[in-house]
């Protein structure tokens, strides 16, 4: 019994050390010499569509990746008038929809792409060059399968096609509007943690994972559940390693089982 006790201790003490070491930090305020780029996966039956627009308005996003766009799970016409563009692949009513808002001024190009290489569960992804006050960068956002049987276990396969577009931070090949030789930054779901040994691939064509640069906290970002705590950390923001991270962190999405991941890069 007093062993019984004592373990049910320890497990409680390190329930309570997760919670803490996991507890996102509060948001930062965007410095005007930075581009805050933001993925999100907003779970293609989220009911809070009337109100997610205002969330990527409040943490102040430059370009936001939306994944599991559903038509109907972000508010097309309040995107509008918040002063952003809107760009999505018209999936409706399933988790394979896509889409990316650009404030107004963000002189760029995007479009919706086919997945590359060939799995059972085709996520289209977004490929996009972009001029923010003369810098420019490509841009790529991506939803990568899940690992189960009816997408053929194709997540480690899907990033290691992605991770072999990129070399030295840069992209090898035209993807879309973003070019071959540009810098990249790669936005997804990539749906494995962070030991992976896909995303060394990843590393290893010259990305930098924004949020492990900018924290040591461990910066869950899914959940099993959408009213439980985040548990695990399958979101990331990928920028070449010529581009300077200034700082990332996560954000509540109401209705979803993710958290967002948030990441300033610096002007150069």
């Amino acid at each position: 019994m007093r062993l019984f006790f004592k373990s049910i201790v320890v497990l409680l003490s390190l329930s309570i050390s997760w919670i803490v070491v996991t507890l996102p930090k509060g948001q930062s305020k965007k410095n005007p010499k930075h581009i805050r780029i933001a993925v999100l996966n907003l779970h293609y039956q989220n009911p809070n569509g009337d109100i997610l627009p205002k969330l990527v308005a409040d943490i102040d996003a430059d370009i936001a990746v939306l994944l599991e766009y559903s038509g109907e799970n972000f508010n097309k016409q309040q995107t509008h008038s918040l002063g952003y563009r809107f760009i999505d692949s018209k999936a409706k009513n399933s988790p394979f929809g896509i889409a990316l808002i650009a404030k107004s001024h963000i002189r760029g190009e995007f479009r919706v792409m086919p997945e590359l290489g060939e799995s059972a569960c085709p996520f289209p992804s977004i490929a996009g060059r972009l001029d923010y006050n003369g810098f420019e960068f490509s841009l790529l956002g991506i939803h990568v399968p899940p690992p189960v049987p009816t997408c053929e276990f194709a997540t480690s396969s899907t990033i290691l096609d992605y991770a072999d577009i990129i070399k030295d931070g840069k992209l090898k090949m035209d993807i879309g509007p973003a070019k071959k030789g540009g810098l990249v930054v790669v936005a997804g779901d990539l749906n494995v943690f962070p030991f992976d040994e896909s995303l060394n691939a990843i590393k290893a064509a010259g990305m930098v994972d924004s949020y492990a640069a900018a924290n040591w906290r461990p910066g869950p970002t899914w959940s099993p559940f959408s009213f439980t705590p985040a548990v695990a950390r399958i979101d990331y923001i990928f920028a070449s390693k010529y581009i300077t991270i200034a700082d990332s962190f996560t954000v509540t999405i109401p209705g979803s089982d993710h958290r967002g991941v948030v990441t300033d890069v610096v002007i150069l």
